[in-house]
């Protein structure tokens, strides 16, 4: 029973820690802020970490494991239809990955470099680098067309992930433009996924699977 109001507790804290640093930004957010918001006193914070960097280090770890699982998951499960496997992967990774907020990434690549480049690493391997892959498997099955730049393909999608949903990015475009743009990220990415996923099937597939 111990053990599990402790991990309760744990929890509790890194979803707290986890709130304020993605709308504050790491380096404003003290653990004075976050025993306050818990309404639990600093010492039994302290118990549980040794300070906010902890904190940081466990819920990135939490982001990698459940991001990992998650693509590992669409990636190995067999029932997939390719195509469909394609878009989950797509929608997923764009999700996981614009839960970072912009705000917590500039803040990380200024003032925390080392977990900024853990992250960054972890992208490249789970996110990309797999999509990547799963393009190449896709031209050899004759789904995805082989006249398609598979490097470009991958720096709009890493581009769409980053920019799409920060507002600084629409800042240099007409206003009316802007506003005919959907305001929620979910449907922004399905969207984007839409059009990705449209440009880099062959005819057949999307006839087949009604794309088109």
């Amino acid at each position: 029973m111990l053990m599990d109001k402790q991990a309760a507790n744990k929890k509790k804290i890194q979803d707290t820690a986890k709130h304020l640093f993605l709308t504050q930004g790491y380096t404003k957010v003290t653990m004075d802020d976050i025993a306050l918001n818990l309404g639990m006193s600093k010492k039994t914070l302290y118990k549980h970490f040794k300070g906010k960097y902890e904190l940081l280090a466990v819920i990135i770890e939490d982001f990698k494991s459940r991001m990992g699982d998650g693509v590992n998951k669409i990636l190995n499960n067999a029932d997939l239809e390719y195509p469909v496997k394609l878009k989950q992967m797509l929608k997923f990774i764009a999700v996981e990955l614009s839960d970072i907020s912009p705000i917590l990434i500039e803040d990380l690549q200024r003032n925390v470099p080392d977990l900024w480049e853990e992250i960054n690493n972890y992208k490249k391997e789970a996110a990309f680098n797999r999509f990547s892959r799963l393009i190449d498997e896709g031209v050899k099955n004759g789904h995805v067309s082989p006249n398609i730049n598979q490097p470009l393909v991958v720096a709009l999608y890493a581009s769409g992930i980053s920019n799409l949903i920060n507002a600084d990015f629409y800042s240099s475009m007409p206003e009316e433009m802007v506003q005919q743009i959907p305001s929620s990220p979910s449907e922004i990415f399905d969207h984007m996924i839409n059009i990705i996923y449209e440009g880099i099937l062959t005819e057949e597939t999307k006839k087949s699977f009604h794309v088109v």
